[in-house]
């Protein structure tokens, strides 16, 4: 179990505004803030590879929301909301990579930016 001073420090630390509104940098979208500089190949292999993490991991939250049924206790319900934004996000990034791939690629495979 934590201590009561572990306790105490956990409470403090939970009641801090930071949780709420701060969002970590992403390592795709940085790599998407400076992909103009990539050339065709990488862009296309990395945005695969993208599409390709996206699907595997909407499959694996899937199988582990499904696996909350078979659970109970306190944390429950917050895993399975945790999962479900989770997959919501993924959901999204899905269909919005769509559009990253018509502006990265350009219509018709020809190449936007970088004409490497």
């Amino acid at each position: 179990g934590i201590s009561s001073e572990g306790q105490r420090e956990l409470a403090l630390s939970l009641g801090r505004d930071g949780w709420a509104s701060s969002r970590p940098p992403q390592p795709f979208l940085i790599w998407l803030a400076l992909s103009s500089h990539a050339d065709r190949a990488t862009r296309v292999r990395v945005l695969e590879a993208r599409a390709t993490f996206i699907e595997e991991t909407l499959a694996r939250e899937g199988r582990t929301l499904e696996g909350f049924g078979k659970h109970s206790g306190s944390m429950v319900a917050e895993g399975v909301m945790m999962i479900e934004l989770t997959i919501a996000q993924l959901e999204c990034e899905r269909d919005w990579l769509s559009g990253v791939r018509r502006h990265l690629l350009g219509p018709k495979g020809k190449t936007r930016g970088s004409e490497s």
